[in-house]
């Protein structure tokens, strides 16, 4: 028998994430597992590894890849059941643009970027002396390009 459920783990890359596949059976079930559709190797390598006759896959250090839906199936003579993980993984803010000085003459414009990506892509809040920017105040234009690429 195995509980016939879904769940759904959310975790940082830099976290170790274990599924469970609580399966139990006469005969005893062979247990596998997927990712994605496509079989996991019960080996282990690149992170991912089966333990405990296949009624755990741990990965050590998950990256970006291993984002997706897992599934364990236990099977035996008299049938066959699964169970559904899916697997979501994230990545803190990396902010990308230089920063610095910028010099520019009375009444000239000036143009500071800042850009930024992560798993889900952050926001950014602009802070001038301290006080949030709006995105038009007092001379000041905020611009958001939605196209900047995301960390992978």
């Amino acid at each position: 028998m195995l509980t016939d459920s879904c769940s759904s783990n959310e975790f940082s890359s830099r976290e170790e994430e274990q599924q469970g596949c609580p399966a139990a059976g006469s005969p005893l079930p062979a247990i596998t597992w997927n990712k994605d559709g496509r079989p996991l190797e019960s080996a282990g390598g690149g992170g991912v590894t089966v333990l405990d006759r296949g009624r755990r896959l741990e990965i050590q250090r998950a990256h970006l890849s291993d984002a997706g839906v897992y599934r364990c199936v236990a099977a035996n003579l008299a049938g066959a059941a699964e169970l559904t993980h899916s697997l979501q993984v994230y990545a803190p803010p990396v902010v990308s643009s230089p920063g610095g000085a910028v010099t520019v003459v009375v009444n000239e414009a000036a143009r500071l970027r800042c850009e930024a990506s992560g798993v889900p892509p952050p926001g950014l809040t602009w802070l001038k002396d301290g006080s949030p920017v709006a995105s038009e105040s007092h001379g000041l234009q905020v611009f958001i390009r939605t196209d900047s690429p995301h960390v992978a």
